[in-house]
């Protein structure tokens, strides 16, 4: 499963679970299909932005 709800690739997405997302859900971050670790998901964008558009720089790990 690849952790988005929309995608030109045939793979399974987050929306193909059997569960109805409140409307303006995301994904914070990105989890591939060989992947594995903690995903949030969100309908707030200001937690999306403090995460990755913030001015004070944090340690990213992909491994």
């Amino acid at each position: 499963m690849v952790s988005q709800f929309i995608s030109p690739d045939k793979v399974r997405l987050l929306g193909d679970l059997d569960f109805d997302f409140p409307e303006g859900t995301h994904a914070v971050g990105r989890l591939d299909n060989n992947s594995e670790g903690l995903l949030l998901l969100t309908t707030n964008k200001k937690v999306t932005r403090l995460l990755f558009e913030s001015e004070q720089p944090h340690k990213r790990a992909y491994s």
